[in-house]
This record gives C-alpha cells, sequence and structure tokens, in this order.
C-alpha cells in the first residue's frame, strides 16, 4: 500500500547529485519473446561478490547500480594486476531489446580513446550468460562538488571544464552522444597531483550511424532518457527521434551555468516541491536565467556564452562542444567571443514569424482605427463619463449597504461592503469615515479568546491533554519554588473554567500526558522510563509495571479508555489494561522495531487493535506495523513509506489504517489486504494529529499549519471548510460516540468544535 523507493547509481563510487529520468512518452507495444527472455533471465543467479569472471576478474564490492547493470570494484589478476569496475547485466532485465542496449553500450564505449573519457579496457560474459564489460575506476567525486570543496576560482572552473567539452566532441566524432551529461558523470580524479575531469556512464549513448536494424532497440523511438534540468527541449518534446550532438551541448551549458553560480538549472528544491511534468515544461517553454542575475561579477561574455549552450533552439546553440570550449577559451585569453545577444531586427523576425496572422490583423485594424479616429475618440469619452457615474452609483450602495450592516452588528461584513466601495470609488468619503471608525474598534471584528489562568509562578504550560466527554483540560508546567523549578499539574472544567493543581513530587520531570475520556484518570510518562496513573481529583499515583528501558517515545489511549499503549525511545511496546492497573503490561514479542524509537502509537475503540511507527534505518522514510492484541501477534507485513510518519489511526470493524506523513499527505488503506482504499489526501502542512471517528467515517486531521480539516471517508470529500487555529495543532481528540472534536494549537489554543451543529467554543492557556 504504502512504499518507499531507492536510487543507485553505476560506475563511479560516489552516489550521483541528481536522479535520471527515464520515462516512456507512450505505452510501448509488447514484445511477447523479450518478456519470456526477460522472465527466464529473472531466474538466473546474479553476480556475487567473491565470483571470479573468466579467470582473470574477481569482484569485491558492489558499487553501485544503474538502469541496465550492476557495477562491482574488481581485482584483475591477468594479465596485469589492477583495480577496475566491472558492469554485469541485471538478472531479469536482459530482454532483447536491453540486451541490445546493453551490447550498443559496450561496443560505443570501445570506439572512444580519449584521455578525459573512462576507458573500456574488456568485456565478456558470466558463467550464467549474462553479459558484462570491464572499465576504468573512476575515484573521485562530481566536478560541481570538486570546485566547491576546493573553492576553485573562477578560470580554474573553466580550465576544468573546457576539457570536458573536448572529450564529448571526442565522443561526437566518433557518432556518440551521451544523452544524460550531467555533474555526477563527470568525475575529477587526480594524476600526478593534477586534477583530471573523466566523462563516465556512456549508458544511455545513442549511436548515430547503427549497424543494423537490432541497434534501434537500445534506444526506443517512444522513450524519454535523461535528466531534469539538463535534458534538452527537444528531448523532451520529442523524444530520442530529434536528439543530435546539440543536445549534449545543452547539457554542457546547464553544467557550465552550475559551475558559474552554484546553482543548477533545476534545484532540488524544485525536484521536491513541484510535479516532474511542470518542471520538464518550463525548460520548454522559459528562457533560462542569466548567470548574472545570480552573480553580477559574471556579467557580460559569460552571460552570452552560457545562453547560447542553452538555447532552446538547437540552431542557435553552439554547433559542437568544440564551439563552446572555443568560446570559453578566447573568454580566458581576452579575446572577443562568438556568442552575442540577439539584434532587434533578429526578435522582430522571429515574432513575426511566429504571430504572421496576428500581425497582418493588427496592420489592419490599425489603419481602420486611424480611419475613423475623431468619432472613435468621441464615443469613447462619453462612454468613460457614463462609466464614472456608474461606477460612484455602485460605490454609494455598497457604502449604504455596509451602514445597514453594522446597525445589525455584522461588522465584518461591513468592513468587507465598505472596503469594496472604496476599491470602486477612492473618493467616497463617508465609506472611508465609516471604515476608520470600524477598524478603530477591531475588538467588535475579533473577539478576544479568553485564557485559562495559570497558577502563580507559572508561564506556560508545557504538556496538555483533553478529554472532550467531560470538557475537561489538563495542562502540566514548571511553578519556580525556592529557587528550582517543580512540576505542576492543572485541571480545568472549560465550562465553568474552575481549575485545581495538583503538584508533583520533586525530581518528577514529565516527558508525556494523557487523560482518559471519562476525565477521572491521567497517565504520566517520566523522563526515567516509569509510566504513572493519577486519580482524579485526589491525584493518587500508582505506578504501571514495568517500566520502559530508555525512556517513553510515545503513548496513546483506546477510544474507551481502558486500554493504554506506550512506545519506547529503544523500540519496546508495552500494553496496559487499565482495568487491572496493577498487572504487568504485555509487552509483544519480538519487539517490532528493535532499536529505533516508536514515534507514534495508536489504538483502535476497542483497544483490540494497535499501530506502531518508527523511523527507517538512515531517516529516510517511516515504517508502521498493526498488531492484534487478542492474539498479541502482527498482522500482515509492516507498511513502509517514503516519508517519515507523524501520526496514526485505525479502525477494526473497517479494517482501515490512517497514517499522516511529514510531508502532508495522508494515506487511507486496508491493512490487511495492504491496498489503498482512498488516493493520498494532500495538506498543506506536516499532520500532527489524526482522529477517527468510531464507525470510520470521518476523519479528522490537524496540521503544522494551523488548519483544522474533516474529511468524509465514504464520499472522498470534506466533510467541512477547513478550520483556522492560531498555529500548528498539535492535538486532536474525538468523543467517543458523540459529535464533539477537541483540537490544541501549539500556542495554546483550545477550540471545542461540534461538527454536527458545527457550534465552537474557543479557550486559551497562557
Amino acid at each position: 500500500m504504502m512504499r518507499g523507493h531507492s536510487q543507485a547509481r553505476a560506475v563511479t563510487v560516489p552516489p550521483p547529485d541528481s536522479p535520471t529520468l527515464i520515462t516512456g512518452k507512450g505505452p510501448p507495444a509488447r514484445d511477447t519473446d523479450a518478456v519470456t527472455a526477460g522472465e527466464k533471465a529473472a531466474a538466473l543467479p546474479r553476480a556475487q561478490t567473491g565470483e571470479w569472471l573468466d579467470g582473470k576478474f574477481r569482484l569485491m564490492e558492489k558499487l553501485g547500480e544503474g538502469g541496465f547493470g550492476l557495477v562491482y570494484k574488481a581485482e584483475q589478476t591477468q594479465p596485469i594486476h589492477r583495480f577496475v569496475a566491472v558492469k554485469v547485466l541485471k538478472a531479469g532485465m536482459d530482454t532483447r531489446q536491453v540486451i541490445a542496449r546493453f551490447e550498443t553500450e559496450r561496443q560505443s564505449l570501445a570506439l572512444m580513446e580519449h584521455p578525459n573519457i573512462a576507458r573500456v579496457l574488456d568485456a565478456g560474459e558470466t558463467a550464467a550468460g549474462q553479459p558484462y564489460f570491464v572499465m576504468e575506476l573512476v575515484r573521485g567525486m562530481s566536478i560541481t562538488k570538486h570546485t566547491r570543496e576546493k573553492h576553485l576560482p573562477l578560470r580554474a572552473r573553466l580550465e576544468l571544464f573546457i576539457p570536458v567539452c573536448h572529450a564529448v566532441n571526442h565522443a561526437h566524432q566518433k557518432g556518440i552522444i551521451h544523452r544524460d551529461l550531467k555533474p555526477s558523470n563527470i568525475m575529477v580524479m587526480e594524476e600526478d597531483g593534477a586534477p583530471v575531469p573523466k566523462v563516465i556512464d556512456f549508458g544511455i549513448a545513442k549511436v548515430l550511424e547503427q549497424k543494423d536494424a537490432s541497434q534501434t532497440l537500445a534506444t526506443g523511438m517512444d522513450q524519454l532518457v535523461g535528466t531534469p534540468g539538463y535534458i534538452s527541449p527537444e528531448q523532451i518534446q520529442h523524444g530520442s527521434s530529434h536528439v543530435d550532438t546539440r543536445s549534449d551541448v545543452y547539457a554542457l551549458g546547464s553544467i557550465l551555468l552550475e559551475l558559474l553560480t552554484g546553482k543548477g538549472l533545476v534545484t532540488p528544491m524544485d525536484l521536491a516541491h513541484k510535479p516532474i511534468h511542470l518542471i520538464l515544461r518550463d525548460q520548454v517553454d522559459l528562457d533560462p536565467p542569466r548567470p548574472s542575475t545570480r552573480d553580477p561579477d559574471l556579467r557580460g561574455d559569460l552571460d552570452w556564452i552560457t545562453l547560447k549552450a542553452l538555447e532552446r533552439d538547437p540552431a542557435r546553440r553552439y554547433g559542437s562542444a568544440d564551439d563552446l570550449a572555443d568560446d570559453l577559451r578566447r573568454f580566458l585569453d581576452h579575446q572577443p567571443v562568438r556568442a552575442r545577444p540577439p539584434s532587434r531586427r533578429y526578435l522582430l523576425e522571429k515574432f513575426v514569424r511566429r504571430h504572421r496572422a496576428g500581425v497582418a490583423a493588427s496592420a489592419a485594424i490599425a489603419l481602420a482605427v486611424l480611419g475613423g479616429g475623431v468619432t472613435s475618440t468621441a464615443l469613447y469619452l462619453q462612454a468613460e463619463r457614463n462609466q464614472r457615474l456608474l461606477i460612484k452609483s455602485y460605490s454609494r450602495s455598497d457604502e449604504q449597504m455596509a451602514r445597514q450592516l453594522s446597525e445589525r452588528a455584522e461588522h465584518s461584513e461591513a468592513v468587507a461592503r465598505l472596503c469594496r466601495a472604496l476599491r470602486t470609488d477612492p473618493e467616497n468619503g463617508p465609506a472611508a469615515v465609516n471604515l476608520l471608525s470600524l477598524l478603530q474598534h477591531v475588538h467588535l471584528l475579533h473577539p478576544v479568546t479568553p485564557e485559562l489562568p495559570l497558577p502563580e509562578g507559572m508561564t506556560s504550560a508545557r504538556l496538555t491533554a483533553l478529554s472532550p466527554r467531560t470538557r475537561r483540560l489538563l495542562a502540566l508546567g514548571s511553578v519556580s519554588e525556592d529557587g528550582g523549578k517543580k512540576d505542576t499539574l492543572c485541571v480545568w472544567d472549560t465550562g465553568s473554567q474552575a481549575r485545581r493543581d495538583f503538584p508533583l513530587p520533586s525530581g518528577v520531570l514529565a516527558t508525556g500526558l494523557l487523560a482518559t475520556p471519562d476525565g477521572a484518570h491521567a497517565i504520566l510518562t517520566r523522563d526515567d522510563g516509569q509510566i504513572e496513573l493519577l486519580t482524579l481529583p485526589s491525584a493518587d499515583r500508582a505506578p504501571l509495571l514495568p517500566p520502559l528501558p530508555g525512556g517513553a517515545a510515545s503513548l496513546a489511549l483506546s477510544g474507551d479508555g481502558l486500554t493504554l499503549a506506550v512506545g519506547g525511545e529503544l523500540g519496546h511496546l508495552h500494553i496496559w489494561d487499565l482495568r487491572q492497573p496493577e498487572r504487568p503490561a504485555a509487552l509483544l514479542p519480538p519487539p517490532p522495531h528493535a532499536g529505533l524509537p516508536l514515534q507514534v502509537v495508536a489504538l483502535d475503540h476497542l483497544g483490540t487493535l494497535a499501530v506502531s511507527a518508527a523511523p527507517l534505518a538512515g531517516g529516510q522514510g517511516g515504517q508502521a506495523r498493526v498488531w492484534d492484541l487478542l492474539e498479541r501477534a502482527p498482522i500482515g507485513d509492516p507498511f513502509e513509506t517514503g516519508h517519515g510518519i507523524s501520526a496514526l489511526a485505525i479502525n477494526r470493524e473497517q479494517e482501515m489504517l490512517v497514517a499522516g506523513l511529514h510531508s502532508g499527505l495522508v494515506h487511507v488503506g486496508n491493512f490487511r489486504s495492504q491496498t489503498e482504499i482512498l488516493p493520498p489526501l494532500v495538506h498543506p502542512g506536516s499532520i500532527l494529529g489524526l482522529s477517527l471517528t468510531t464507525d470510520g467515517g470521518l476523519l479528522h486531521i490537524g496540521d503544522g499549519q494551523g488548519y483544522l480539516h474533516c474529511w468524509d471517508l465514504r464520499a472522498a470529500r470534506p466533510a467541512q471548510p477547513a478550520v483556522k487555529h492560531d498555529g500548528e495543532i498539535i492535538a486532536t481528540h474525538q468523543a467517543p460516540g458523540q459529535s464533539l472534536l477537541a483540537a490544541v494549537s501549539r500556542h495554546g489554543e483550545l477550540h471545542l468544535w461540534d461538527t454536527r451543529t458545527g457550534s465552537r467554543a474557543r479557550l486559551r492557556l497562557p
């Protein structure tokens, strides 16, 4: 239902700077024989480290994974001893089309012999029948990382880039187009103390003069191969059929822009926040930025050199990579460069050619307007006078309506009418006077939310909890006492706003707080891993055993308030039956996320199901696991997400699992079949709170932008307009069997919302 994805790269030791886009421009025809071959190949054993190839190459470690093969570091023992890179076709991918593409790659690389291109040393076939080839092992870093870490000046950056252009031109002369040039495919290694750039990974090269029809399978006319920001506009629009050497010139221009300014044409922020089709559309439709807009010191020749290489029209780019290198050399030698800004005549000609019909029509209209100018001017002046009179009448009408609204105490609507009256006619004096009067009495527009007073000496509440059924609010903060600080638990009745305080013993530092639905108990987690059950209003404390090793990371109550789940910092999950609090907790075996903190836990209404979430190793994405508490066993496999999980909710009757992510997405799925029930729900901020009704029909969501959302899951649409708080929402609670919902913002604003009637009450903690 929810899976994370990872990418790997080939040939070089460092990871890629940017992902390669390989996507079809239309559904390809199915090749039955190729599919059959691929299915057979899937059964072939994959090359393993330690394996010998042809008795000469011993695979030592896997360096990466490309579109077509796996790359290993290998030791060559004969005829000479050295370390090399070996690329082996991945098992399960050797259909006829992919094999033909792999053969093209191997043969095309063998044609090239240049000091700035990674050389092909040998080729062969594994014992399992998988093709492989041996390449020069390139150790170093990408060209952009090298220039950044070495703090190279402008001249040194250009001197390092010029050999790259010559290397690409050498490949073009051999009939090879790289088609995926980017900084991570240009590595810089040290040779005799001097930096030497190497162009690597011709894995998607296209042979211009193909020897037989089978080689056309290596690219496919309907496939788009490249990387956003470096792929040329003609590749985006037309695919492989319009690729030539000028496509590589465009990629070199994009790399040059990044070397000069430190920022690429497409940034990682763009890839994270914009759909890929919009990024590609902008590359086709918008002109690239001048380098001088990012660094004013680059104004002049480097502007025109970069923009000429990045021309959207291939005919206006440099004819070859050598031409680009030659212009850069002219710049370094203080000679006139060939790149020049387009002339006004050229711009005018291009405009006329693009809009021939429009220009002709405009000329005809201009002649007609000139012939009837006097009559048209007179009619226009009369129309203007009539328009001004009409505008004044509209403005007076809004001003008069605002007076009536003010008399009915509808002040906000009155302000809106007065603003529109002044926008329509800025000279409407009565409207300006009435608006100023209303704004001076701002309390009429935004009533102040009443504050709940804290005990003397307590400046803020560190933890809060709600019992929506009894309208009881709990807050915990520190009170200064005898030169130190002591935690105190405050309990309010939100109806009468009466408060009772319960000081906690010295040395107790609370890290988590919950209130039972009946408001009779509070649950505290301490920094030493101890869990305590407090009886209200007597404040009697009883420990829940055993304590959690390493401390508690999260806690949750079932909807009926009878079951407590606490997730530990070390991955332990403890379950208590609060009807028998003296009994030790049940520890679900084995720990579902050993060694990783259970950052989120949730229970269903009756406490028969639990779901816990922990980060994936390495911090990328999250993993959730569902437990059957009656059987004390997990249900199915863990669910993985591409972003961290920040909130959870579960319902047994509907077999529904809801996972909120830090990215603002909410996934709704079936935890047994592991399928999506609804498309992901999108929200403007990180998901901080989830609450399901007992029948699973309504979902309430609090996000980091301060909005409280209500979704009708049966209709797959919002049930109510979003409600704005004064800050990010940190907790939401649904009263079981009732329409009452409570939500608390980080700034202390409490909303009590009847989702059936729409009525709301607001309170505030300081």
